[in-house]
């Protein structure tokens, strides 16, 4: 697992080649940590910051919250990545 951070302050991990976007606090919740570990490397902009893309951003691409979304499109409240069968096959082997 690789992880590298933004400028923007979002954390971006790779886990089986596949990049998921969040903020540390969004990473510390769902990694179970205190803190976000050493970063791999570090980024001018990412898919959170430039594409709206990550695992707590809106599925319509507003780049808000998908809880907070009021944008009205059929994708609204939802994520735009699940990161949820990932860490399952992580949670068998890095990460408990």
């Amino acid at each position: 697992m690789e992880i590298s951070k933004c400028e923007c302050g979002a954390v971006t991990v790779t886990i089986n080649g596949k990049n998921y976007s969040m903020l540390p606090e969004t990473y510390r919740e769902k990694f179970g940590v205190a803190r976000v570990p050493r970063v791999s490397s570090k980024y001018g902009c990412c898919d959170y910051c430039v594409n709206h893309y990550g695992i707590e951003l809106c599925a319509c691409g507003s780049g808000e919250r998908y809880d907070k979304c009021k944008e009205g499109y059929p994708e609204c409240g939802k994520p735009m990545q699940s990161i949820e069968e990932e860490r399952e096959v992580v949670r068998g082997g890095w990460f408990k």
